[in-house]
């Protein structure tokens, strides 16, 4: 097993954030493992009600336990990143 770390910027308001370090697990592998892949198992898209087409807003977003994501990307056990 291998243990890697996705890291989740969490937007709190409109001019503040804060960063969540969830430890994931995973077998190793030949393929190795994958940031987007363990993003996708641990977020939850969620349609934007409000969007129209033209009016600016966006037509979905991610969440984590609530609260919406801004971004993601991984480390490695040396904090490294990796994809």
């Amino acid at each position: 097993m291998k243990t890697f770390f996705l890291v989740l910027l969490i937007v709190k308001t409109s001019t503040s954030y804060e960063y969540v370090k969830i430890p994931i697990t995973t077998p190793i592998t030949e393929d190795g493992f994958y940031c987007d892949l363990a993003f996708e198992k641990t977020a939850k898209w969620i349609d934007n009600p409000n969007y129209e087409s033209g009016n600016g807003q966006v037509w979905g977003y991610y969440i984590y336990q609530g609260q919406a994501i801004g971004g993601h990307h991984c480390l490695n056990e040396y904090g490294n990143y990796i994809l």
